[in-house]
């Protein structure tokens, strides 16, 4: 659970940074995002490849797939938009936009494994 939640917690620091107008720390918190988010994009294609069975837990590993690439790209245009803005100059909308579906994806993706059907063998 923890590597599925480092991305939402840079995301959300992000969002705080930005609240506090802090962009250039909020810059540099996504750029670390981009980073974390694609090692956790990895992990959970990782464990997908190594299902063995066609199962419902695949199809809750895709879902988990899916969602750690869309969160990471959401946080890859962030930061992509905030990389050509002057220090202290404000976020563009495109770069918030994303931000903001960054925080619901993770957010989704979270519930969604706190709600995730109990493993039967």
């Amino acid at each position: 659970m923890g590597p599925r939640l480092a991305p939402l917690a840079l995301v959300l620091a992000a969002s705080a940074a930005d609240a506090r107008e802090l962009h250039g720390l909020a810059f540099y918190l996504l750029v670390a995002g981009v980073a974390v988010a694609a090692v956790s994009a990895l992990s959970l294609f990782g464990e997908l490849v190594e299902l063995s069975e066609r199962r419902h837990d695949e199809r809750f590993a895709r879902l988990e797939v899916v969602f750690a690439v869309l969160g990471l790209v959401c946080v890859l245009v962030s930061a992509a938009a905030r990389g050509h803005m002057g220090e202290g100059a404000a976020a563009p909308p495109p770069a918030v936009s994303a931000l903001v579906a960054a925080i619901a994806v993770y957010a989704f993706h979270a519930v969604a494994t706190l709600y995730r059907a109990p493993q039967r063998d």
